[in-house]
């Protein structure tokens, strides 16, 4: 059964490149139908939060990629209710990170960003909406692991909708996936 996670047109993710917050890119890629997502990796708390006060006044949904070990960040958002932003991509430094993490504002609907497979029981501690994994052909902090490999070992462990950044091509988009996940990609095209 295939489970909607976001709720933009397509079931499609689209990270905004570090370091950077244009928001005439971000309503393209809304317009376009995917969801925008805000790498907040390399930005300050200040300029976080001043994005996120421009973005909540447009009429568009967005999503915030954010690490784990941002608590500030994420006190922020658990006492400010953005009612656009439609999915928070928590990412982690380190596996270590994911011991302590706690998100509980149900308000929002949040995802694990995963570079390692069995963290089942971290994720189920966790209870996120949903996953997002990344091979080894993504950008940035990545798997050891192909993206056909940690996809299906998400997709055989746990029952979560699952989106797979990077790696995404006719052959790594098995019948399988098809049946049991939304698909969506970062800064990459289905070939």
């Amino acid at each position: 059964m295939i489970t909607r996670l976001v709720s933009s047109r397509l079931p499609l993710l689209a990270y905004h490149p570090p370091k950077v917050c244009d928001t005439a890119y971000m309503q393209a890629l809304d317009r376009a139908g995917a969801l925008p997502i805000l790498d907040t990796e390399f930005l300050t708390n200040t300029e976080i939060i001043q994005t996120l006060d421009r973005l909540s006044n447009m009429d568009l949904l967005f999503g915030l990629r954010l690490s784990m070990s941002n608590k500030a960040l994420a006190d922020y958002l658990q006492r400010n209710h953005i009612a656009n932003l439609d999915l928070i991509v928590f990412f982690y430094p380190t596996t270590a990170a994911l011991t302590d993490f706690r998100f509980d504002n149900r308000d929002y609907k949040f995802a694990l960003e995963i570079v390692d497979i069995k963290l089942d029981r971290e994720v189920e501690r966790i209870a996120p909406h949903g996953l997002i994994v990344k091979g080894m052909e993504a950008p940035g902090k990545v798997s050891r692991n192909s993206a056909f490999i940690i996809l299906q070992w998400y997709l055989e462990n746990l029952d979560l909708p699952v989106f797979l950044h990077g790696g995404v091509v006719r052959n790594t988009a098995a019948p399988k996936s098809a049946l049991s996940l939304t698909l969506a990609m970062g800064p990459c095209m289905m070939g």
